[in-house]
């Protein structure tokens, strides 16, 4: 089993709560294939400022792996605060 740190923003956490996915970009493609089935992720949100209120940075939850990674072109995760990327992997 692996342990993955996956850094996210506010506006993408509650994307991957609510869908019980997680994306990244073709720059990370490579690492997927290190993703077995029962790894482990924590989740870490970035500080950041929404509206006019700093958001406190932490670790916002862990969630295992329960299948092999793949893509998905379904734009649902925003680049916001990061370069301008689609998230399909």
């Amino acid at each position: 089993m692996n342990y993955w740190l996956c850094i996210t923003n506010e506006r993408n956490w509650k994307v991957i709560e609510e869908k019980n996915v997680w994306g990244v970009s073709e720059g990370h493609k490579s690492k997927l294939n290190m993703i077995e089935v029962n790894d482990l992720f924590t989740f870490y949100l970035k500080q950041e400022k929404v509206e006019d209120k700093m958001l406190t940075p932490g670790i916002s939850g862990v969630f295992r792996a329960i299948s092999k990674p793949f893509k998905d072109e379904e734009k649902i995760f925003s680049s916001a605060g990061f370069r301008e990327e689609m998230f399909s992997y």
